[in-house]
């Protein structure tokens, strides 16, 4: 493993465990308007919270929406990060082969 796997993958497991968080933070305040949006939320991830924060994001106190953005930046860093772990690991472990012509 190269070090830069290894960093990749621990930022993917914080971005993961602090999207997690806030996914939870949301959903709590979510539910405070309606539950029904919240269990939405929890089926249909980042759209409803997309669509519910630019609906009501004049109504929000400062410190719910900045549990909105810190989750919405903790999803495209956990997006981000997924797709160049997987970029590093599968290219560490394929191997190019030559094959060699050998007559018989």
């Amino acid at each position: 493993m190269t070090i830069w796997t290894i960093l990749v993958g621990l930022l993917l497991v914080v971005s993961s465990l602090a999207s997690l968080w806030y996914f939870v933070k949301t959903l709590i305040i979510m539910g405070k308007d309606s539950v029904l949006i919240a269990i939405l939320a929890i089926l249909f991830s980042p759209i409803v919270h997309i669509v519910w924060y630019l609906a009501k994001r004049d109504q929000l106190q400062p410190m719910e929406r900045r549990h909105f953005k810190r989750f919405f930046i903790s999803f495209v860093v956990m997006f981000i990060a997924s797709v160049a772990f997987s970029y590093l690991y599968f290219t560490m472990n394929t191997t190019t082969t030559v094959s060699t012509l050998t007559t018989v």
